[in-house]
């Protein structure tokens, strides 16, 4: 989890973290699933918008480029 929070900003794949961790994609996608109950891409989404809402706390404007960027 470290590795994709700490690239959630960069175009990052499953198949890039689960060569990471030293599995196969499909195995990979498998506990990802299991221990995090969401998809890896559900994931992502989930966390460029948490991210994105806290950006946005801190802007007086939100800018609809920033949000199809961040996600």
């Amino acid at each position: 989890m470290k590795y994709i929070r700490s690239r959630i900003t960069e175009e990052i794949t499953c198949e890039e973290c689960a060569q990471n961790a030293l599995l196969s994609q499909s195995r990979f996608s498998h506990l990802f699933k299991e221990q995090v109950g969401m998809t890896f891409s559900a994931y992502l989404i989930y966390q460029r918008i948490i991210n994105f809402k806290d950006d946005v706390g801190t802007y007086n404007k939100v800018d609809i480029n920033s949000l199809k960027n961040a996600l």
